[in-house]
């Protein structure tokens, strides 16, 4: 089982989340919030509070606009972004959820 703690960084920075392995024992993975994009944009990174080293860097998730549905991605380039075919980042799956109204 997997516990998430939401680390708040104040209203200026966005909020990390830290992913643990068996209560908070084990660390696995930590993601932040692009600032800089239309819709929810996560980086998924190795490193538990480094989100500029890329080396750490594993992919990202990707929301739409409406928050119901993500794109994982692995750490490779956009496809605009690179003339190297192995360097295309690709698509490693998709998480989609309808929102309930607990009020009707």
């Amino acid at each position: 089982m997997c516990n998430i703690l939401r680390k708040k960084n104040g209203s200026i920075s966005p909020d990390i989340y830290v992913v643990y392995l068996d209560k908070n024992e084990r660390f696995l993975m930590s993601a932040k919030k692009k600032t800089a994009t239309l819709s929810p944009n996560y980086l998924i990174t190795t490193d538990p509070d480094n989100f500029e080293n890329t080396k750490n860097y594993v992919g990202k998730v990707k929301s739409n606009v409406l928050g119901t549905m993500f794109d994982i991605w692995d750490n490779g380039k956009k496809i605009t972004k690179t003339n190297n075919e192995k360097e295309v980042r690709i698509n490693k799956g998709c998480i989609t959820y309808v929102k309930k109204n607990i009020n009707t």
